[in-house]
């Protein structure tokens, strides 16, 4: 993982309305909070981590990325009952909320006209093929 890429993913993080998901009832008695739970699961995604192992030993072995998740150390097995406790609710709601970030600045440019689209070179996203898995349908 290049430094590069650890900036994007930094920079994608600062821009997620995570301040609204603070949960302090769920949070109670924990160290490991909802919201840096969220931004470690994303950060995994971004990256390719595929494994709770692999999220284990890049947060073991990354100073940033501690600091990033106000973690020393965590193990599989904590990273795997925080998972299972944590409501679907939550990430459903993250979720809604940027999509309706996403949405917000194209409304005011439209004014009445039909949204034109543009051709993307495809060269310059690389994005790994697990985010889509999700929408695989067949």
């Amino acid at each position: 993982m290049s430094v590069s890429d650890k900036q994007v993913v930094r920079q994608c993080l600062s821009l997620l309305p995570l301040q609204d998901f603070v949960a302090p009832f769920l949070d109670y008695r924990k160290q490991f909070k909802t919201v840096q739970l969220l931004k470690l699961f994303i950060t995994g995604q971004l990256l390719n981590w595929d494994s709770l192992r692999t999220i284990e030993s890049a947060i073991r072995s990354d100073e940033g990325f501690q600091a990033e998740f106000q973690v020393k150390s965590i193990s599989k097995s904590q990273l795997s009952r925080r998972m299972n406790s944590l409501p679907v609710e939550i990430t459903q709601a993250l979720f809604a909320a940027v999509v309706h970030a996403l949405r917000k600045p194209i409304k005011p440019s439209l004014k009445g006209k039909k949204p034109v689209l543009a051709i993307v070179d495809s060269t310059s996203l690389r994005m790994p093929p697990v985010l889509g898995d999700w929408a695989y349908v067949t």
